[in-house]
Parts: structure tokens; C-alpha cells; sequence
């Protein structure tokens, strides 16, 4: 199990990479063709030559990688996937929406906000009766029942929603979740290698194919970024920012580490606080931010974005790394 838990999850990342790099080249001059960009105005004609909807890229690389490497327990990765492929649809419509209508807009707030909604609850109904998932929390120890399900809503919806805010500069979504899903790859392969002698096997491998889905998340954002560093080639889009959003949520959940989600997805957070913090500023007649969300705050004072996309995967790093060792303490 020790083995092959590590050898599978390196080799479902290295997978991945592979097949986003490879689909990344592939893909930018096909959506470039039939422009899968903004559409109008001085912002859209500077950034013409860049093409959205590149997560299509990195939801193949990580569907590939998932099903090929954990084709031991695929009860968990199916959730998973379907989390990350129905937003990453979700995202996508309201991507081609925009591009139809030659505008970066796609769905109206409310109505991307309905379809959230009915996702979340819906994958929320199906974690709860996951096998060996049910109404836990925190490695198995917390059983909250039926509340499991608003809990895990709203935990899908901040996390799809927060990951959105955190796009915005070359690179910087993918980079930050591939950093993320990197250190969620090694926490769970942690919980496999350290596991009591009493814990259950069926529980064992469902947390290995989780950490075999989440360095394929890691892979898949880190060989996109082949096409999506700075200068980019190709944006990830909300079919991208989306599918990695309920990626993430799903894997936190399905793991019992959701507790974990707020300190190693704290760049997340701060893209997210920093919208609400500013809509209350506004409404108070004050400023607190140049421009939400909190990146955007800081390339508007000055700071180059490969700098804030170098030191957001820097933060993401050292606080993941602090919640390895939380775990290892509390596991």
C-alpha cells in the first residue's frame, strides 16, 4: 500500500503535466482561431491574441491521469471528477455564452448563481452518502449527520467562488491550486503510509485515490502553465477556475480535511474577503482597495504580476506546509 500510494499519485502527476503541456500547444492556436476571448473595447483588442476556456486543458490532463492511475477505488475520484466536470460545464457555458455574444460576460450573476446553487446541494446530497464518508469531518472523528449537507454547499460554493476571484493575472489560479493540490497529494499520502494498523482498508484506498485525483489537480495546473505563465498563451478561463474550484472542495470534503481548507487555500480566502471587504467599503463611501480582488490591489500599486502570481504560490506553499504539520500533530 506505502508504495504504491506514492508511486501512483508521482505518476498521476507527472501523467498530468504531460498531458496538459501536450494539449496546451495543441489548443492555442485552435480556440485561438475561432477567438474564445472578450469581445469588444480597448481591454479586449489588447488582450485578442490570448484565448480563454483553457481549462478545457486542464480538466482532460486530470481526467486522464485520475482514471488511468486510480483504477483501484474509483468510488471517491468518480465524485470528484463529476464535482470538477459539472462546474467546469457550468464555467464553460457561461464562457461560450460570452463568446457568443462577443462580451466577457456569459451568464447573468443570478443565474450562474441558481446553477451554483442546484451543483452544490447536489454533489453536497451525493458526499454524504459517499461510502465511508457520510456526515464526517476532520479525518473521520466528527459526525455532524444530516448538517453535513449546507456544510458541504457552502463549503462548494466559497471554494468554487473563492478559486474564480483568485484568476485574474497570467498563471496565478493555476499556480496557486497546483501548489495547493500538490501539498493535498502529500497529506494524503501521509494518511495512507502513517494509517493505524486497525484503520480500515477500504478507507485506505479511498484516500489514496484521492491523493492519486489530487496530484493529478497538481499536474494538470502546473503543465498548463507551460501555455498560462507570464506572458500567456492561453487562459484558464471559468471553465478552468470553475472545474478547479469544485476539484478542490470535492477532494477537502471527501478526505475529511476540510478543516485544513482555510489555511492552505488562505490565497483563496483573501481573494474572496478582500471582494466582500470592498463592496462594504463602497458602500461606506470609502475605498479600502485601489481594485478587488486583493491582487488587483496590488498591480494597480505598482507590483509586477509575475512578482504577486511568484509570491501567492510562495504564501499557498508555507501555509500548506504549516497544515502538514497540523495534520501530523492532530491526524
Amino acid at each position: 500500500m506505502m508504495y504504491a500510494v506514492l508511486s501512483r499519485s508521482l505518476l498521476s502527476f507527472l501523467t498530468a503535466f504531460a498531458a496538459a503541456a501536450l494539449l496546451g500547444v495543441a489548443a492555442v492556436p485552435v480556440l485561438r482561431s475561432v477567438y474564445f476571448g472578450a469581445g469588444s473595447g480597448k481591454a479586449a483588442r489588447a488582450e485578442k491574441s490570448v484565448p480563454s476556456m483553457g481549462g478545457i486543458v486542464i480538466l482532460a490532463a486530470v481526467i486522464a491521469a485520475s482514471l488511468f492511475w486510480g483504477r483501484d477505488s474509483y468510488a471517491l475520484i468518480l465524485i470528484a471528477l463529476l464535482a470538477a466536470g459539472l462546474f467546469g460545464l457550468l464555467g464553460f457555458a457561461d464562457d461560450f455564452i460570452g463568446v457568443l455574444r462577443r462580451t466577457s460576460a456569459g451568464l447573468l450573476p443570478w443565474q450562474r448563481l441558481i446553477a451554483e446553487g442546484i451543483l452544490a446541494l447536489g454533489i453536497s446530497i451525493l458526499l454524504y452518502r459517499a461510502p465511508g464518508v457520510g456526515g464526517t469531518l476532520w479525518l473521520d472523528r466528527l459526525d455532524i449527520g444530516p448538517f453535513y449537507i449546507p456544510f458541504a454547499a457552502a463549503v462548494i460554493l466559497a471554494t468554487v467562488n473563492a478559486v474564480h476571484l483568485t484568476d485574474g493575472l497570467d498563471g496565478l489560479a493555476p499556480t496557486v491550486t497546483g501548489v495547493y493540490s500538490l501539498f493535498m497529494g502529500a497529506l494524503l499520502c501521509i494518511a495512507v503510509v502513517c494509517a493505524a494498523p486497525s484503520a480500515s482498508p477500504d478507507r485506505l484506498l479511498s484516500l489514496s485515490a484521492l491523493s492519486v485525483f489530487s496530484t493529478a489537480v497538481a499536474g494538470g495546473c502546473i503543465g498548463f502553465l507551460v501555455q498560462g505563465a507570464f506572458p500567456a498563451r492561453l487562459k484558464p478561463g471559468r471553465t478552468g477556475t470553475f472545474a478547479l474550484g469544485g476539484a478542490i472542495a470535492a477532494t477537502s470534503l471527501l478526505s475529511g480535511t476540510a478543516p485544513l481548507l482555510p489555511l492552505m487555500g488562505i490565497c483563496f480566502w483573501a481573494s474572496a474577503i478582500s471582494v466582500i471587504l470592498q463592496a462594504i467599503s463602497l458602500r461606506a463611501d470609502n475605498t479600502l482597495l485601489k481594485e478587488a480582488p486583493l491582487h488587483q490591489h496590488f498591480l494597480r500599486s505598482g507590483v509586477a504580476a509575475p512578482r504577486i502570481v511568484s509570491m501567492y504560490g510562495i504564501i499557498t506553499c508555507v501555509f500548506s506546509a504549516a497544515a502538514l504539520l497540523l495534520y501530523w500533530f492532530f491526524k
